[in-house]
């Protein structure tokens, strides 16, 4: 039987997760979405694991808030901003039901291929309405999405790092 996202990341724990990501490649995400995002807006790291992305936006000023579906990421985020002084919420919660009345974000991002943890359409027509509905008029959404591509006489697919407005 197959792990869910919650228990696969739970035995993974923090640590062994930050080491499967390179720095220079969250520096080039970080900078990619810097230049997407406005410090004013309320923004949202949906999937946001240990905090990745949303503590160092935080630290440069972004209204940021994250949440995920794993606890002990969750408490892993909360104590590293905590540690770095951060007024930086976290939340426990899962991208099928966002627990926020609508409008409430101007950005949402969900990177790192967390979307496609979910391999059934309707799970993710779900986690799209749940953030169409969260954000506000006018919001942009940025996803990391897999991009399929064909080498040599094989079809074989790799995932480069990548990212879309919904909106």
């Amino acid at each position: 039987m197959a792990l869910t996202s919650k228990q696969f990341y739970t035995r993974l724990k923090p640590e062994n997760l930050a080491s499967r990501k390179k720095p220079r490649h969250t520096i080039r995400e970080l900078a990619f979405l810097k230049r997407m995002l406005r410090k004013g807006d309320r923004i949202l790291d949906l999937a946001c694991g240990y905090g990745r992305i949303t503590i160092p936006l935080a630290k440069q000023g972004y209204n940021v808030e994250g949440i995920d579906i794993t606890p002990v990421l969750i408490r892993k985020a909360r104590a590293t901003a905590k540690r770095e002084k951060l007024d930086v919420k976290f939340r426990l919660g899962d991208m099928r039901h966002l627990p926020y009345k609508n409008s409430s974000f101007d950005a949402i991002i969900c990177i790192w291929s967390a979307f496609f943890e979910m391999r059934n359409i309707r799970e993710q027509r779900k986690a799209v309405k749940e953030m169409l509905k969260a954000l506000s008029i006018g919001g942009s959404a940025f996803m990391d999405l897999p991009i399929i591509e064909k080498f040599g006489p094989e079809r074989k697919s790799r995932y480069r790092w990548s990212a879309d407005a919904f909106i």
